[in-house]
């Protein structure tokens, strides 16, 4: 009985002349730009000249920044991802700060603000103390991130957490992780 639906279904579909146009239109489309996948465990002058390399040969990145335990230079943090919104489409973007030294959060959220084409973000933060005016700042600025379909949080701060949720609207997925236990 199910062959024979589907012998119809396909009659069907072969005798319809939009197929006909359909078919033209898929061979038609172009094809998406290659993703370049870059990681970058530092932050040194040397990492940004490899990336500015990277840059003139794909402009489609996922990038995993992981400054996990290490000194966070906010000013050259700041140039790595301003270099990264100038020239690129940045689809996935990691930062991991888990338990980075010395970090200026608002210094942070303000660096992502100059990405805005990023697609899908995940943020490390756990070890990382907000105030109530880093958690006011970085939401308003993963709210000017109007591309962004996708959010993974994983934080030390409930109350980031919980106004996050509250503030951003329904077509963002967004996945919380309080210290690596799913909320």
């Amino acid at each position: 009985m199910q062959q024979r639906v589907s012998i119809k279904d396909l009659y069907i579909l072969a005798t319809q002349s939009s197929m006909i146009s359909f078919q033209s239109v898929f061979l038609n489309q172009t094809q998406d730009p290659p993703l370049k996948f870059l990681r970058l465990n530092c932050l040194n002058l040397n990492e940004q000249l490899k990336l500015r390399d990277q840059l003139q040969n794909s402009t489609v990145l996922s990038i995993k920044i992981n400054l996990f335990e290490q000194e966070v230079n906010t000013q050259e943090f700041d140039k790595l991802l301003s270099l990264l919104g100038d020239f690129a489409i940045v689809r996935d973007l990691e930062v991991i700060l888990n338990k980075a030294k010395f970090v200026n959060i608002s210094s942070i959220f303000c660096s992502l603000a100059s990405i805005k084409s990023v697609i899908n973000l995940n943020l490390d933060l756990k070890g990382i103390q907000m105030d109530q005016n880093d958690i006011i700042y970085g939401i308003q600025i993963i709210k000017q991130l109007n591309q962004i379909k996708r959010l993974t949080l994983d934080c030390s701060s409930m109350d980031f957490i919980n106004f996050l949720k509250a503030e951003l609207d329904d077509k963002i997925r967004m996945i919380c992780y309080h210290e690596s236990q799913l909320i």
